[in-house]
């Protein structure tokens, strides 16, 4: 994962795409800062490439190897996947500043949780799409990654517009997700 930092070098600056907002019903972009570079923290601040996240989400469909290295024990990524919130569903978070996020997430009242994924329950409404089971995250941007381990697919949807959860974001990812199950049949 050659292009995953906190902060990004000089020389790749050129490569980081620009912010859009949703103003008006048009998108309006936002310039990048001279510097790109955030906050050490384990939840979030990465910058990074569709690439690098699809090697990291291989690395995780392959059981926590990738190619000779091993990361994670096969125990551990399993693990991942266990509910840990018990009979609690992830709630429907609202939008406190609806220039910066709409309700979220995908799953609202009745995926689970674990410590670093959102984990699908079945719902018959989606039967066509990802598997129960299913592990994902989003970050603030509209970044959307998930991975199937029962149909061993993962995928990344990376746009970079606000607010959260714009609706034309969602129905994209939603009409990517489509595609890829499409695909598999």
């Amino acid at each position: 994962m050659v292009d995953t930092a906190y902060a990004v070098p000089a020389q790749k600056l050129a490569r980081v795409a620009t912010v859009h907002s949703r103003a008006t019903g048009t998108l309006v972009e936002r310039p990048n800062a001279a510097t790109q570079q955030s906050p050490i923290r384990g939840d979030g601040g990465l910058y990074s490439t569709a690439h690098d996240y699809g090697v990291f989400l291989q690395m995780l469909l392959n059981g926590g190897s990738l190619g000779s290295a091993t990361l994670l024990r096969p125990s551990s990524v399993t693990m991942m996947g266990h509910n840990q919130i018990g009979a609690v569903t992830v709630d429907e978070q609202p939008a406190a500043d609806p220039g910066l996020t709409r309700p979220y997430p995908l799953g609202a009242g009745r995926d689970k949780f674990w410590l670093g994924f959102q984990i699908a329950a079945a719902d018959p409404r989606f039967a066509a799409l990802r598997s129960p089971g299913s592990l994902s995250w989003a970050g603030l941007n509209n970044t959307h990654f998930w991975i199937d381990p029962a149909r061993h697919v993962a995928a990344v949807f990376l746009v970079q517009v606000l607010p959260f959860y714009d609706e034309a974001s969602i129905r994209t990812l939603r009409g990517m997700e489509a595609l890829v199950y499409q695909g598999l049949q």
